[in-house]
């Protein structure tokens, strides 16, 4: 045995003698040992050169890692948190340094190529631009393609990267096809298996396939005028269209945002409108739960047909009614701001109504109306997919075109005639896809005539995704191309730790940013596979899935992994799932709310023991800032029983304790002490929004401004959430700070209670919804319970709840489960797309009078109202609740189509139990 693999015996006190061993060490892994060994023996050691060379071994131990099949550790875990302390508090900017070399193809203009840093061989290396040829330039292993990692100078508007150049698209698809991954695929998509035969058409693609698909997409939007500076949107379902759309997006560098087709026709105009966009892509009807939904008809046409834009309708105002200065007006347009002060577009009847309540002559209520009417179309065009053949769809002449009009006929023969040309021979679409036909570098040469992967700089916006947050008032989150996917990718493999031949399902849309970051982005930029599946959620597809394909990583929301039991219980089913084999499942991630024991414990039940990971992140932060879990993740955290979750490597992360005023603005932050809930927050990371699009206020009001120079140069950012940190690093997230509560002088939240309640026998499932008065005390909680079966709620049960806590947590939140909660047992209670608890609708339910339930029960009694509801009619839901300061609590929840039932469900239950239905 040579030398470095025999050092256990040898003391290594310096970092000289640390050098001499190295001489004899084979490969890096064991030099990695090496310097681990003398770590620990050293009495002590500093110095830049010993941190760096620490942070390189360390980073090479992640990102190679990924390439060993065993999964077994280059190192021992020893080994490796002796290396990581060293580093442990380095700059960050020096470790984002270190990290976006690794990770991407970067843009060289100087050698027209594109490069990378390779640990391997401990130098940068590439492809030419042109012929593609491997390349490796003459930079030293400290030279950098960017001008600097971080400039804060706008602070908090970060830039991160700023001067390097790359291209997404190429990262995804270009460089893989270099690298070669065949026989592996890009993607796999089913449609929804509703049918009589439960039959599915399915489609699996190549990387040279998909790209192919993808150029002939960027052709029809080149030739329909879209460039960079024009803004795009979705409304489509998971189908692979829009797909190709996002990766052409990439491939040109053209900002776009995805909306939810779960969304009402005020908030896709809304959106539509606070981004500027000008072009739209939709589908004539979709399937959902095996019937057709017309989302251009229904929703689309709704949304830019029935409002108009606020400013249009200030200037009909303006030129209408009186000269600005005067009086009347002035008051007129002070009350429209304020019936209208939370849109951006405005309903045409709604507003019609407003000047009819204002008393204005009928001849004038004309005029506007006309107005309206003529009022220019608010986008360029709109390109329609036949997703369902001979729906009933009208089109608007000169705006509206079909997706066949839009995609050029003769783009394929084009790029085949080009290949013919190119290599004097005769292609079919086959042979040309074919990898054993044409060289990557002839394949790439060809496609590269139609579709450049355009070079964009490291902050041009990638994407806008919107967020309602806890206010139903959409915010634009910006994410920017370079900073957005280092972090996406960087904490992926800290996390999940993929392989470049695995399989990735997750469970969410393109119009989500989990769908966005994990179907459409990280995936295809690691070199994994991903899955698209249309329709609704169902957990036989998704079982069955999971087997056939042999997926590897499983990412789906807590509420759809704590379903799992209550699907099994069936004995259909049990029978089915024997039948299945998950043991391909190496891990199994959760995602929208923060994870719980409960949640923990059916997934190592059913999908495999030693296979959940727990991460926390929001729309805002790109990907996981906190993990734990399993040991077949190499650098995940190890997961405790209560779901606490760890900060990853160089996301620093604090728990504040505040004092506030009386206005709730913060005179003192400081750390706050282990065990003890404070507000969770963030110290700025490339994968952080860069702003709020169009609205510099909101931004910094929204996540900065609690804590602006409250605690030193440090630029927290306010995650809105409550944590504890205990005492060995770990934090336990328990969800917004605004359903915590206090209880006898203990605060704790409504996620933490549940996630607690989750692990008693008789439970099923709960969402909490505190009602609190004076000073954050709690008055009561709403209790939405559904329990087991053979279980019945009588005050013996809720004394066991109560027991249950006070022994699980504290002995001071005795009485809570009893004296501080009202109970109501249900079925189901509703949950946003996104799969979170909409709790606002049960604190809005709580705190409703008896007077007003009877009001919405008395609606809900017409049959036609509760068919708008359980249809998703926004307009209907609207009607039916109260609205308190403009705002209605179930309105911008971004709820799927198949929740709205329980949303009248737990109407009836609360009324029902106040004897009012």
């Amino acid at each position: 045995m040579n030398q470095a693999m025999n050092i256990q015996n040898q003391k290594i006190m310096t970092l000289e003698d640390c050098d001499k061993v190295f001489e004899s060490a084979i490969s890096y892994e064991e030099k990695i040992r090496v310097f681990a060994k003398f770590l620990r023996d050293a009495e002590s050691y500093s110095g830049k050169e010993l941190i760096n060379r620490a942070m390189n071994y360390l980073i090479h131990l992640q990102f190679k890692h990924r390439r060993k099949r065993d999964f077994g550790l280059i190192v021992t875990e020893d080994e490796y948190w002796a290396i990581r302390n060293v580093v442990w508090n380095i700059d960050k900017q020096i470790f984002w340094q270190a990290v976006g070399k690794r990770l991407l193809h970067l843009y060289d203009e100087s050698g027209d190529q594109w490069i990378i840093f390779n640990d391997d061989t401990g130098r940068w290396e590439g492809y030419d631009a042109i012929n593609f040829k491997v390349t490796t330039p003459e930079f030293s292993e400290s030279w950098s393609p960017w001008e600097k990692v971080l400039n804060d100078d706008r602070a908090p508007h970060f830039k991160w990267y700023e001067g390097a150049k790359t291209n997404l698209s190429f990262n995804s698809l270009d460089r893989w096809i270099l690298i070669d991954l065949h026989p592996h695929y890009y993607r796999y998509w089913e449609s929804e298996s509703w049918g009589e035969d439960k039959t599915e058409e399915t489609l699996r693609l190549s990387h040279r396939a998909y790209l192919f698909e993808v150029t002939k997409v960027v052709m029809a939007l080149k030739n329909l005028g879209i460039n960079q500076d024009d803004k795009v949107a979705l409304l489509m379902p998971e189908i692979p269209e829009a797909y190709y759309l996002i990766e052409a997006f990439h491939r040109m560098g053209v900002v776009y945002t995805s909306l939810p087709t779960s969304l009402g026709d005020q908030q896709v105009s809304d959106r539509l409108d606070n981004l500027g966009v000008n072009y739209v892509f939709t589908v004539t009807a979709g399937w959902y739960k095996g019937k057709s939904v017309f989302y251009k008809k229904n929703l689309l046409d709704c949304a830019l047909g029935d409002f108009s834009m606020k400013s249009y309708v200030l200037n009909i105002l303006e030129d209408l009614l009186d000269k600005p200065q005067e009086t009347g007006l002035r008051q007129l347009i002070k009350t429209f701001e304020r019936r209208f002060e939370n849109k951006s577009t405005i309903k045409k009847s709604d507003f019609l109504i407003f000047l009819e309540e204002q008393y204005y002559e009928r001849h004038i209520i004309e005029e506007v109306k006309k107005r309206l009417d003529s009022e220019p179309e608010r986008v360029s065009k709109v390109v329609v997919y036949e997703r369902i053949k001979n729906a009933e769809t009208p089109m608007i002449n000169g705006r509206d075109v079909y997706w066949d009009e839009f995609m050029g006929k003769d783009d394929e023969l084009r790029i085949l005639t080009a290949a013919n040309k190119t290599t004097d021979r005769k292609f079919t679409k086959e042979q040309f896809l074919d990898y054993g036909e044409l060289s990557a570098q002839e394949f790439l040469k060809i496609i590269h005539q139609f579709s450049t992967p355009q070079i964009m700089e490291a902050n041009h916006p990638r994407l806008v995704i919107y967020t309602s947050g806890s206010t139903g008032i959409p915010k634009g989150v910006v994410h920017c191309t370079l900073g957005h996917a280092i972090f996406g990718m960087y904490t992926m493999l800290v996390t999940m730790g993929p392989r470049e031949w695995e399989l990735m399902d997750t469970r969410a849309t393109h119009s989500w940013i989990t769908g966005l970051d994990y179907i459409a982005g990280m995936p295809g930029l690691l070199g994994i596979e991903s899955v698209v599946a249309e329709g609704a959620f169902d957990y036989q597809r998704w079982l069955i899935r999971l087997s056939k394909l042999k997926v590897n990583i499983s990412k789906a929301g807590a509420p759809i992994l704590r379903g799992i039991k209550e699907f099994i219980d069936e004995e259909e089913n049990k029978k089915l799932l024997s039948e299945l084999d998950l043991s391909h499942v190496r891990i199994c991630v959760n995602c929208a709310e923060p994870a719980d024991a409960a949640t923990q414990g059916i997934v190592n039940e059913i999908i495999g023991k030693d296979k959940y990971v727990n991460t926390w992140w929001p729309t805002e932060l790109t990907g996981p800032n906190t993990g734990a879990g399993t040991s077949t993740v190499p650098f995940a955290y190890v997961m405790k029983h209560d779901a606490s979750t760890f900060p990853l490597p160089y996301v620093k992360q604090d728990v504040i304790d505040e004092e506030v005023d009386a206005e709730d603005n913060v005179i003192e932050a400081k750390p706050q002490a282990t065990g003890i809930l404070g507000r969770f927050v963030i110290d700025p990371h490339p994968g952080m929004l860069e702003g709020i699009y169009g609205d510099e206020d909101k931004f910094f009001e929204s996540y900065f401004r609690r804590y602006w120079n409250k605690t030193g140069d440090q630029y927290w950012y306010d995650s809105g959430d409550g944590a504890i940190r205990h005492g060995d690093g770990y934090f336990h997230v328990i969800g917004r700070v605004g359903y915590a509560f206090n209880w006898n002088g203990h605060i704790s939240g409504a996620e933490d209670v549940e996630g607690t309640l989750r692990d008693h026998r008789a439970v099923k499932d709960v969402m909490i919804a505190p009602i609190k008065g004076e000073g954050d005390l709690l008055d009561r909680l709403q209790v939405f319970i559904v329990l087991n079966e053979g279980y019945r709620l009588d005050d013996g049960l809720k004394e066991e709840f109560d027991d249950f806590i006070a022994r699980k947590k504290q002995k001071t939140f005795k009485g809570l489960m009893t004296d501080g909660s009202n109970y109501y047992q249900v079925d189901m209670y509703p949950v946003t797309m996104s799969q979170k608890s909409l709790r606002r609708f049960g604190s809005m339910l709580g705190s409703l009078t008896d007077k007003e339930l009877v009001e919405i029960v008395n609606k809900l009694g017409d049959p036609n109202t509760r068919e708008r509801i359980e249809n998703g009619d926004e307009t209907a839901i609207i009607e039916v609740f109260p609205t308190r300061k403009h705002q209605n609590p179930y309105a911008g929840s971004l709820v799927g189509l198949g929740n709205y039932p329980s949303l009248i469900h737990l109407i009836y239950v609360v009324a029902g139990m106040r004897g009012l239905a």
